[in-house]
């Protein structure tokens, strides 16, 4: 299998699909080798990404940003807020993908997943 797949495959814009910026944002990391870090911060609940792509939680907001429930993510200019639940599917979800494709990787995704 090819190493570098989207873990939520190609995903068309133009139809709607309320989740669509939170699996850019798995698919943006799930192609890079950080995935299990990345995997490893969200299990702790802490943020990654950077101006164009990520995600963040409630306590990592500053005084200039709206407070929110849930998981912020981002892509781009747009933005969505998951409830945690919704969070925990979506990782859960994109790190069997990562796994499938990573399989020497499986020992360590699971090791951080079972911190949810």
């Amino acid at each position: 299998m090819d190493k570098y797949f989207l873990l939520f495959g190609p995903l068309d814009h133009r139809k709607h699909d309320p989740l669509i910026v939170a699996k850019e944002f798995f698919n943006g990391f799930g192609v890079q080798r950080v995935f299990p870090y990345v995997v490893e911060k969200l299990s702790k609940y802490e943020g990654v990404g950077d101006e164009y792509i990520g995600c963040m939680f409630p306590n990592e907001i500053d005084a200039s940003n709206e407070p929110f429930e849930g998981v912020e993510f981002w892509f781009l200019e747009q933005t969505l807020v998951v409830s945690l639940d919704t969070f925990k599917e979506l990782l859960v979800f994109a790190a069997t993908q990562y796994v499938k494709a990573h399989p020497d990787k499986r020992e360590e995704i699971e090791k951080s997943l079972s911190k949810l």
